[in-house]
């Protein structure tokens, strides 16, 4: 098992061997993250494409930061990895205890503040229905400058919602000022069609089968069912487990 990242204060940008992707008769990939002062650096690296006999590169992709200046001093590992679900209330505004939340892990990572991106939110894709957020991302301090790079604790919760059950959520919190700067929530709505066979080989193009995990109902008639998807846990990788209903 590869170590946790730790602060090295000698070391500036480098990459990391992430992941590699690799099938019979079709190209391979190899990914690195981009770390910096041993931290790794929010979605940032290098991912490369090679074919073998001969071995060569194809292609690649790059969201390598090539200058990294940290706004804030790196932190005491011990205590800034000590996230308590009271510190984690006070970080995001909560009030009162009827909202169970429960903190399920903590690492430091490098992130560059982006105040568009702060809700974890993208462009909206092909299916998936947003709704308004389900926890507010609360105002940043005038200190915290955008396109800037700070030193965060990603922390991975579950926070108790009164439909949903518990969501599990991801947040970047600046450990100086204790600062939300990302907050991602681990629910979407989807909706979309689910075939028991595709429709040319069923030989019914309009067939289908509706696998709803809000209700059994038939499909409405446009041949759309609604899925909700959740991730099953907040785990301390970088990811964040599988989505399943």
């Amino acid at each position: 098992m590869e170590d946790e990242p730790r602060i090295d204060l000698n070391r500036g940008s480098q990459l990391r061997f992430a992941a590699e992707s690799a099938l019979p008769g079709v190209p391979a990939s190899v990914s690195f993250v981009q770390m910096y002062m041993g931290l790794p650096i929010w979605e940032a690296g290098v991912t490369v494409t090679v074919l073998s006999d001969p071995l060569r590169v194809v292609s690649s992709r790059s969201t390598f930061h090539h200058e990294v200046e940290l706004a804030n001093l790196p932190p005491p590992e011990a205590e800034v990895l000590k996230v308590t679900p009271t510190l984690l209330r006070q970080a995001l505004r909560i009030k009162g205890q009827r909202q169970r939340l429960s903190v399920t892990g903590a690492r430091m990572l490098v992130y560059r503040y982006e105040a568009p991106k702060r809700s974890g939110r993208g462009d909206r894709l092909s299916g998936v229905q947003q709704e308004p957020p389900l926890l507010p991302a609360p105002s940043v301090p005038r200190t915290v400058t955008p396109g800037v790079h700070y030193i965060v604790v990603e922390i991975f919760f579950a926070l108790a919602m009164p439909d949903t059950g518990d969501v599990p959520w991801r947040a970047f919190m600046e450990p100086q000022a204790r600062a939300i700067l990302f907050l991602q929530s681990g629910r979407a709505d989807c909706t979309g069609q689910v075939y028991l066979q595709d429709p040319p080989t069923g030989g019914n193009a309009g067939a289908h089968t509706d696998f709803s995990c809000r209700d059994s109902r038939p499909a409405p008639d446009n041949g759309a069912s609604t899925r909700a998807y959740s991730w099953q846990s907040a785990v301390p990788d970088g990811s964040m487990g599988d989505r399943r209903c």
